[in-house]
């Protein structure tokens, strides 16, 4: 008697309720014997494929339409099957499952083949018990290492590993009554665990939904990452946003960044410090992708908490660049943005898109945020007007300014630069310098 699987698996993330993206191919994958000839039905529409040698499969179901109607997703494997003992006895009967199989007519001379009808092997264990007669001591399995197995029309199963025996009677034989007979050797996956490990995070959380039909997805992420050379930030987006692609199998895939809210008890408004150069990476990440977007949060902090209470805030503006940029439903996808800045005399010339119905000082203070600074990289505080869609930005202490900084702060509440529509502008800076590299 053995136990065996027929596995036909799906990922955990496919489960009761779930939501799949419309308008685009559903992919839909899991595990099964290899060569397993796969069917998946979604509604009325079904789907083929085969496992491959290591037992993987995949299929696309065709787009769908937005629905609010239910419906079934289902897999089904082949059931219909046969049992192949090879030389075994004189006579063998046997049951799956507490089912008495019958005798295949294709069976070859000294060889038992059973029929499997359909619906007695199931996805999960299945147990097959044999009775069989021989009239030699060594009995058992002796057709070799190919025997015994289960075989479908498109791949087999081999029925490795422990078989339990019991001797009922004996007839001149000195086997002894019980005896456990191992044909085979299964091979057992290998677990990666360990978190905390390069990429473990990648291969426990995202990769095992991948590759799940998605438009688009969200980051909130780069605390910790200020703290670690925040300009290589830019870079890790960059390789991530394709990583994701390439593994979702989705080139067009969008990426909603939100950018490092406010954060700590404001302080020297000239202070340098990691978040700042980090936002900025965040900033030109998205610049540098045409599928990513960013939600500004220097105005939903805390000064306590590192993860903002106001989850709505950002939740709107990332509903907004998304119904901006990915479905084409609005027109303004955040605050202002600098397209241009130049230099002239001892005037920044800072122009903006994103201005909606023109920029304004959104608190009704003057209007605050900028720093200006010279050769020497040295910055000071900066006054700041509005002339259309253009902030010029001056210092007494900066005769001729070369770099000019917005909202440069862990914490920039003094910084009020927004549009009519109260949305606030993305923080950034002209140069290329690093923390450290300015005063």
């Amino acid at each position: 008697m053995v136990s065996v699987q027929i596995s036909l698996k799906l990922p955990s993330v496919f489960s009761d309720h779930m939501v799949l993206q419309r308008h685009a191919a559903i992919p839909v994958w899991g595990w099964a014997q290899p060569g397993a000839n796969i069917h998946v039905t979604l509604g009325k529409t079904t789907m083929q494929g085969i496992a491959d040698a290591e037992g993987n499969w995949k299929v696309h179901l065709p787009s769908q339409s937005a629905s609010f109607t239910p419906r079934n997703l289902k897999k089904s494997p082949p059931t219909a099957a046969t049992l192949r003992l090879g030389p075994i006895g004189d006579s063998a009967t046997a049951w799956i499952n507490g089912k008495k199989l019958e005798s295949s007519t294709e069976a070859a001379p000294g060889s038992i083949t059973l029929s499997v009808s359909q619906n007695t092997l199931k996805t999960g264990r299945n147990t097959i018990a044999l009775r069989i007669f021989t009239p030699f001591a060594f009995g058992g399995f002796i057709g070799g290492d190919q025997y015994p197995y289960l075989e479908w029309p498109d791949f087999q199963l081999q029925l490795t590993g422990i078989w339990r025996r019991q001797t009922e009677s004996i007839i001149a034989s000195d086997e002894p009554l019980d005896k456990q007979v191992k044909v085979g050797a299964p091979t057992l996956p290998k677990d990666y665990r360990g978190y905390g490990r390069p990429a473990s995070l990648a291969n426990g959380m995202i990769s095992p939904v991948t590759p799940y039909g998605l438009r688009g997805v969200i980051w909130y992420k780069g605390e910790a990452d200020a703290g670690f050379r925040p300009q290589d930030y830019r870079g890790k987006m960059k390789a991530l946003m394709e990583d994701w692609r390439r593994w979702f199998e989705n080139q067009e895939m969008h990426f909603g960044i939100v950018q490092l809210a406010n954060f700590l008890s404001p302080a020297n408004p000239l202070k340098d410090d990691n978040w700042p150069h980090l936002r900025e990476a965040q900033r030109l990440a998205v610049l540098d992708d045409p599928k990513a977007g960013l939600a500004v949060a220097i105005d939903a902090g805390e000064t306590n908490d590192i993860h903002p209470r106001h989850k709505q805030v950002i939740g709107r503006r990332l509903a907004r660049w998304a119904l901006a940029d990915v479905y084409q439903k609005i027109d303004l996808r955040g605050g202002p943005e600098p397209v241009e800045i130049r230099f002239e005399e001892a005037t920044a010339l800072i122009r903006f898109e994103q201005v909606g119905s023109g920029l304004k000082a959104l608190n009704g203070n003057p209007l605050s945020g900028f720093l200006l600074a010279g050769e020497d990289r040295k910055f000071y505080e900066a006054d700041a007007t509005i002339e259309s869609d253009v902030v010029k930005v001056t210092s007494e202490s900066v005769s001729r300014p070369i770099a000019v900084h917005y909202a440069w702060h862990l914490n920039p509440i003094w910084a009020n630069l927004g549009n009519e529509e109260r949305l606030p502008a993305v923080p950034f800076k002209s140069d290329d310098w690093n923390m450290g590299e300015s005063s």
